[in-house]
């Protein structure tokens, strides 16, 4: 082919509530701290990769005159020398391996072509899952898993196979039964061999369904690179022999062989700019495809390369993954073009920054991330609007909050009541079928979302009444930051309306919207007239620098500094604003609650701490995110999925504010995360019963209170995230009351 594909359509929403890995033009940490050590090295040769595939040295029978393994590092090994060491380098561990609860089982099965080795991965006895596939009469989903390598190598022992295998386990409870297909690296070995160990692999865990603790009717098969090729064969010919898997999870699949399809524009571009070694460009997969086929790729039979012509119809949903520094990722996009084409259930993501195999990366958040998107896979039905259970980095559920009986303020508790209440209750059912994702956060192409979404959510979000009257004084200004000016709103009540002429107290208030969307105005500005209409008090809107996605885009620390200069300027105008610089509060919603909480610690550090903090469905913990407590899990159940912000799509904001991984970047950026709260300032904490951003703010009332800080904690019953920013709800009264009441508990000439 000389032209270059289309890209392929990101979709606007996964089917199952998991975040899509927006395109970052590079590589993301922790790869891009070791490019440099391959750079210098070319692509690899075709001379090279044939010396490896023909390997001299192996005699009939498939020894080597020297001993070693056919297909091993001494057969010809495609790298040499510096180079190899380069790669090694370039792949070893980033980490420590991750912590898995799932036993291993080595078996022998029978095959056409002699024994077949498998393993069998099942969650440790009396393990409870984060994600759990639903059970029906005890058994759970399972998965048949085959591992890359090319055709020539890998092994169950590799990441791609063991690591995969016990993440899937510990994460949902299936079963995962990872095979050892024979491999074509002796000169004899070609196809079909390798697929017909994949079928009869597939065949005996289906007779043996019940005693793996598998539920037949919910068998996936599954594979990456090569393995992801016999995986989506014999998902063709369990279609065709009235055996068809459940579902085909596919990561970074190799199906194209005498057609192979152009990059994109967009990949090709980023191919020729990556380290050359980690190419596969086209003489190379050619070889690869051939020594597969063990004879021209033209001759090739539909399994064994489904993407060159083969009928699609019927073939089962599919979730293909793709890598966005990769040359297969044109065979993977092509697929899921195809598969839609033939009308499949398909879902395509695109894995940010990361090269080809990147499964075999031990210790990178950004596997584990593609293990949570697989895992949401297994914990779903594997049809749209399934739906799915958070994704959770705590193995347990947290105990149940205990909240007070009364706050401190006199208001009313609302007791939590497990379901939403008037008015949400009327309109929820509106968002039934539709989940949130990344696709909705940061969509490349707003009109390509579907517009029976954008109809439905328009509806839920329509003013249930007009907004509140209000009397307050605004004001815009700008407060001087190390980046630039910061946009600030000044609400003030009139002085007409004012009992005392004393200065008095100030909230600096910090907007939410996932660190990346929001601004002074809308919910907020309501929030601060209605505020201000309550108690007498200064309040300061910030218009903090959102985040934006990509290596040159704005992460952590832009957005915390912008607030911690506004906070300051308002300290340093109190005069001039009317304000008591003594009792200078900070508060914030959802993100914008994680950023007041990063300026309060950082005021305590320096020596003027903040009056008090106020907070409203508060986000702020990166990694790990506390688990939810089982009531809370219950809830976020029956709670439709466009208003979801389960762990795995917080993980996306939070890697946006954070510009990578959200781990080690201080206690400023995630203060849930902070080793010391001590000497925190009194803090408000209000949560949503019918939210999954409820864990963190629960989580970090108990840290508080453990710290020895004043903390008192609120849970609003029957309401979603961000309640407040529907116009005209009633519930908004009561929600500006109880923040107006902590403003009214000290200061000079202010009720207590």
């Amino acid at each position: 082919m000389t032209d270059f594909a289309p890209p392929t359509p990101q979709p606007a929403a996964t089917r199952d509530g998991v975040g899509l890995d927006p395109l970052a033009g590079g590589f993301l940490p922790p790869y891009a701290e070791r490019l440099d050590l391959i750079r210098p090295f070319p692509a690899l040769s075709a001379e090279a990769m044939g010396a490896a595939l023909l390997d001299d040295g192996a005699d009939a029978g498939g020894t080597r005159d020297d001993g070693a393994e056919p297909g091993g590092r001494a057969a010809g090994a495609p790298f040499g020398g510096d180079a190899l060491a380069a790669m090694d380098a370039f792949g070893a561990p980033f980490g420590e391996a991750e912590q898995t609860r799932a036993t291993a089982e080595d078996r022998e099965i029978e095959g056409p072509h002699g024994p077949i080795p498998v393993r069998v991965y099942r969650p440790e006895p009396g393990w409870r899952p984060p994600a759990p596939s639903p059970a029906a009469g005890g058994l759970r989903a399972g998965l048949v898993w085959y591992h890359g390598g090319a055709f020539i190598g890998g092994d169950l022992d590799m990441p791609e196979a063991d690591a995969v295998a016990r993440g899937l386990a510990t994460r949902t409870g299936a079963t995962i039964v990872s095979i050892a297909y024979r491999l074509c690296n002796d000169g004899l070995t070609h196809h079909p061999v390798p697929h017909d160990d994949a079928w009869a692999a597939y065949l005996w865990t289906r007779e043996h369904a019940a005693e793996l603790g598998i539920d037949p009717g919910r068998l996936a098969v599954g594979g990456a690179s090569a393995g992801a090729n016999i995986a989506a064969g014999f998902a063709l010919r369990g279609r065709d022999d009235g055996a068809a898997p459940w579902q085909a999870l596919l990561a970074y699949p190799l199906v194209h062989a005498e057609h192979w399809p152009a990059p994109s524009g967009e990949l090709a571009a980023r191919l020729a700019d990556m380290p050359q070694i980690l190419r596969f460009p086209t003489d190379i997969m050619a070889l690869i495809n051939e020594n597969y086929l063990g004879g021209p790729v033209r001759d090739a039979p539909p399994y064994a390369f489904v993407g060159d012509g083969a009928d699609l119809t019927g073939y089962p949903p599919t979730y293909i993954e793709n890598c966005e520094n990769d040359d297969l990722r044109a065979s993977g996009e092509a697929f899921a073009r195809q598969l839609t084409e033939a009308g499949a259930d398909v879902e395509v993501v695109t894995c940010a920054g990361v090269p080809h195999g990147h499964l075999n990366a031990v210790g990178s958040p950004l596997t584990s991330r593609s293990l949570d998107r697989f895992a949401a896979r297994l914990s779903a039905g594997g049809q749209k609007g399934s739906a799915c259970a958070p994704a959770l980095d705590g193995a347990d559920a947290a105990p149940d909050f205990v909240y007070p009986a009364a706050t401190r303020s006199g208001l009313p508790l609302r007791a939590g009541e497990g379901a939403f209440i008037p008015p949400f209750s009327d309109r929820a059912p509106l968002l039934e079928g539709f989940t949130r994702n990344e696709g909705e956060l940061f969509p490349e192409d707003p009109s390509g979302i579907d517009p029976a979404l954008l109809n439905a959510f328009a509806q839920y979000s329509a003013p249930w009444g007009p907004d509140e009257d209000s009397h307050c004084l605004t004001r815009d200004a700008e407060a001087p930051g190390p980046n630039g000016a910061v946009p600030v709103r000044v609400y003030s009540p009139r002085p007409d309306r004012l009992a005392t002429a004393a200065p008095l107290p100030a909230l600096v208030w910090i907007h939410g919207g996932g660190f990346f969307q929001g601004d002074v105005n809308g919910p907020d500005d309501s929030f601060c007239k209605g505020l201000v209409e309550r108690v007498d008090a200064v309040v300061v809107s910030v218009g903090y620098r959102l985040c934006t996605p990509g290596p040159d885009g704005v992460h952590y620390p832009v957005p915390h500094e912008d607030c911690w200069a506004a906070f300051t300027w308002v300290r340093e105008h109190a005069d001039e604003l009317g304000a008591d610089p003594v009792h200078v509060a900070v508060g914030g919603g959802s993100a914008g609650a994680n950023l007041a909480c990063g300026v309060a610690l950082r005021a305590r550090d320096e020596g003027r701490p903040a009056w008090q903090v106020v907070l409203y469905c508060p986000l702020v913990h990166g990694r790990p995110f506390p688990p939810a407590s089982e009531e809370l899990r219950a809830c976020a159940a029956r709670t439709p999925g466009m208003l979801r912000f389960p762990p795995d799509l917080t993980a996306v904001m939070n890697s946006l504010y954070a510009g990578g991984d959200p781990s080690g970047l201080g206690d400023y950026a995630f203060p849930g995360n902070a080793a010391d709260l001590t000497s925190f300032p009194p803090t408000y904490i209000e949560n949503c019963e019918m939210d999954d951003v409820r864990a963190s703010g629960e989580a970090f009332a108990r840290q508080l209170s453990e710290a020895g800080v004043d903390v008192e904690a609120v849970l609003i019953a029957g309401v979603p995230h961000g309640h407040i920013g529907l116009v005209g709800s009633p519930l908004n009264a009561e929600h500006y009351a109880r923040m107006a009441a902590r403003l009214k508990t000290a200061g000079p000439g202010v009720p207590g």
